[in-house]
């Protein structure tokens, strides 16, 4: 009998452009704990701006942080504690710049 795990620990990682990006989704029957959202600017002479919010739906939105200004060569963390998201919600992310932010989300995905 095949066991089936009920947790899982995870890495989704993306490089922003000017255009909305879905960087993590939670699936259907999923719940999700993010445990660190980190954003490193790899430019090395100009700050980049971040936005990254919540999508709960195509309506409703929650910002996490909006124009947030990430220096040259430095990253952030643009959580500041866990987030818990359920079936559906995206963590959605965009820059002032194409491709000199990246993104790394750790997250833990429980069945539920």
């Amino acid at each position: 009998m095949a066991v089936t795990s009920l947790n899982a620990f995870l890495n989704e990682t993306a490089t922003l452009t000017t255009s909305d990006t879905i960087i993590y989704e939670t699936p259907t029957a999923k719940s999700t704990v993010v445990l660190n959202c980190q954003v490193a600017n790899i430019n090395t002479t100009a700050s980049v701006n971040t936005t990254f919010y919540v999508s709960k739906s195509p309506t409703s939105n929650i910002e996490l942080v909006s124009n947030f200004s990430v220096p040259p060569n430095d990253a952030v963390n643009v959580l500041t504690g866990k987030l818990v998201l359920m079936s559906g919600d995206k963590i959605v992310g965009s820059a002032s710049l194409d491709n000199n932010l990246k993104v790394i989300v750790s997250i833990l995905e429980s069945q539920l």
